[in-house]
């Protein structure tokens, strides 16, 4: 039945140059990246809440094709099971993707989300796994509306600041935003070992290229965005390094972030180390504008040590 079904990642933002350079690198030494569309965390006293999220939009005829095989399989597991050989027949996964994912939910308490949608999204099917509980559930959202109640329920957030701009936007996008309902942000990776799926480190990227335009460089960018000027820096961005340190700490493993500048072939790493009003007592720089041989170089080093 899935024979005509081009299945494609309704992706949150284009993949950065870097990133797919660094994953050549981890692959070349026997390590990958586990990445997905969107995490989101609430943290309540001792209650942490944690859900991924993939994301792949279909023509509206194999939106019907997926659904008719949904309704026609008894079991829910099958079905999501169909849906991860769709992604790996069209190249968008591989196995080891779904392996590690797999084996992380069976040992830690995750959602795992599975958004389905037609090109125009008018329809969504919502899939979602946690083998922690050995629970999966499985809802088709007639419209957007329906889709933006589902997000809310989940991250408990309405956007209360401006939209970031892009020429990277999914209808999907599109929709909760004129709905005011952010979708959660796209996750860079977990860091595991291809031999055993352990999770080493979870790495973020993130580009960096006004400083250019006023002959700066990224040393310039850490110190503005560490000294938040104009509330433009660090505490914008707070609610995304809490989440990924919420996650560090579950899992038990550091959280590096590369900085990297577009016009320079420069660079720099930083571990998150806590959640605060201050930068500077928040990220540790480890390394500041070095190449990218330098970086590889590091995080060589450091897997070596694991």
């Amino acid at each position: 039945m899935d024979q005509n079904i081009q299945l494609l990642i309704s992706s949150v933002e284009e993949k950065k140059i870097v990133e797919n350079k660094f994953n050549q690198f981890l692959n070349n030494i026997g390590y990958s990246t586990f990445t997905c569309e969107g995490l989101s965390i609430n943290k309540e006293h001792n209650n942490i809440n944690i859900n991924m999220f993939e994301r792949f939009k279909v023509s509206e005829e194999s939106f019907y094709l997926i659904l008719k095989e949904m309704y026609s399989n008894k079991d829910d597991f099958k079905k999501l099971k169909y849906i991860f050989k769709l992604a790996i027949k069209n190249y968008l996964y591989t196995k080891e993707h779904y392996k590690f994912i797999i084996d992380l939910l069976k040992s830690k308490n995750i959602n795992y989300n599975v958004i389905i949608h037609d090109f125009s999204c008018n329809q969504f099917l919502w899939i979602t796994l946690n083998l922690y509980k050995n629970y999966i559930d499985i809802e088709f959202l007639k419209d957007c509306n329906n889709l933006s109640k589902k997000i809310y329920s989940i991250t408990n957030k309405k956007e209360n600041k401006k939209f970031a701009t892009s020429k990277h936007l999914e209808c999907i996008d599109k929709c909760l935003r004129k709905l005011n309902t952010p979708y959660p942000g796209n996750f860079d990776g977990l860091v595991y070992k291809n031999e055993n799926y352990q999770p080493i480190f979870i790495i973020e990227y993130s580009k960096v290229d006004w400083v250019y335009k006023f002959d700066k460089n990224l040393n310039y960018h850490l110190k503005w965005y560490c000294n938040d000027y104009k509330k433009k820096g660090w505490k914008i961005d707070i609610n995304r390094w809490s989440s990924l340190k919420n996650l560090g700490e579950y899992l038990n493993i550091p959280i590096y972030i590369i900085w990297w500048g577009t016009k320079k072939n420069e660079y720099a790493v930083g571990e998150l180390l806590n959640i605060k009003q201050n930068c500077f007592e928040s990220i540790n720089i480890l390394l500041n504008s070095v190449t990218e041989i330098e970086v590889l170089a590091f995080f060589k080093q450091l897997l070596i040590k694991n």
